[in-house]
C-alpha cells in the first residue's frame, strides 16, 4: 500500500527531488522539441482547444473575443498537448505510441511516463518547504506527494483550495510521488463527499469511487475545472512551468 510517510525522511526527499529536476527537464525538453510541433502550424488544434475550454463559461465584465490572458493561454496549450483529441489523438497520445518501443531508452522512458498521466482534483492538506506538498487526491481518494518547490512556498494550511491539475507518476510507486505536467489551477474547495459524487455523474462517469478517470473522461473534467477557476478570478494564481 502507497505511504506518504516516506516524505519525513530527508535522505528520500533528495533521492525525489533529484529524480524531479532530472525527468522534469526531460519531459519539458520533448512537448517543447516534439509533441509541440504536432499541433500544426495552422493554430486548429489551439482554437478547438479555447472552444472546449470556454464553452459554458461566463464571460468576464469586459472581455473581448479572442482576449486571453496569459494563464488562458498556458492552460489552453497545456489541454489541446496532453487532453484535447477532436482532431484525433493528442499529442501526448501520439507520442507513446511513437515513441512507446523506441530504441532510444529516454524517449521510451517519457513515453511510458506520460501513458501513466492523469488529470485529477486535489486537496492539499500540509506543505514540506522547499520540497512539496502532501495532498488527498478526491477522485482516487488516496494521499500522495506533489513534488512542486515553488508551491510548498506558498501554501497556508486551511487555504480552502483544491488543485486541477495533470500528474506524472515518478519513483518509487509505493511513494505515490507525483510531479505536474506545469499547469496547476487552484479552484475554491466545494467540494464534500457528495459533492465529488454528483460531479462524477455530471460528467457521465458511471463508476464508484475510488477512480482514476478514463482517457476519455479527463478533457471533461479539465474543462470543468476551468470553468470553476475562470468564474472564481483564481487563474491569476495559477503557477506553470
Amino acid at each position: 500500500m502507497a505511504s506518504t510517510a516516506w516524505m519525513k525522511n530527508k535522505d528520500d526527499r533528495t533521492v525525489a527531488l533529484a529524480e524531479y529536476q532530472r525527468l522534469r527537464a526531460l519531459t519539458a525538453r520533448e512537448v517543447a522539441e516534439v509533441m509541440q510541433p504536432m499541433l500544426g502550424s495552422d493554430n486548429a488544434a489551439l482554437k478547438s482547444a479555447a472552444h472546449r475550454l470556454y464553452n459554458g463559461v461566463t464571460p468576464r465584465e469586459g472581455y473581448e473575443e479572442g482576449e486571453n490572458h496569459e494563464a488562458e493561454n498556458t492552460l489552453i496549450l497545456d489541454y489541446a498537448l496532453l487532453l484535447n483529441d477532436r482532431f484525433g489523438p493528442s499529442p501526448r497520445r501520439q507520442y507513446i505510441d511513437k515513441y512507446a518501443d523506441s530504441e532510444e531508452a529516454e524517449k521510451r522512458e517519457v513515453a511510458e511516463v506520460m501513458s501513466r498521466y492523469r488529470f485529477t482534483l486535489l486537496r492539499p492538506v500540509r506543505s514540506r518547504k522547499g520540497f512539496g506538498v502532501k495532498c488527498v487526491d478526491l477522485l482516487a481518494q488516496q494521499e500522495m506527494v506533489l513534488v512542486d518547490v515553488a508551491g510548498s512556498e506558498h501554501f497556508h494550511e486551511g487555504c480552502g483550495e483544491v488543485y486541477a491539475t495533470g500528474l506524472l507518476p515518478f519513483c518509487d510507486p509505493s511513494w505515490n510521488c507525483f510531479m505536474d505536467t506545469g499547469a496547476l489551477m487552484t479552484i475554491p474547495d466545494i467540494f464534500r463527499p457528495n459533492d465529488v459524487a454528483q460531479l462524477l455523474v455530471d460528467l457521465e462517469v458511471t463508476r464508484r469511487q475510488p477512480l482514476v478517470l478514463a482517457e476519455n473522461e479527463q478533457p471533461k473534467l479539465a474543462a470543468v475545472a476551468f470553468k470553476l477557476a475562470y468564474e472564481a478570478q483564481t487563474l491569476s494564481q495559477m503557477r506553470y512551468r
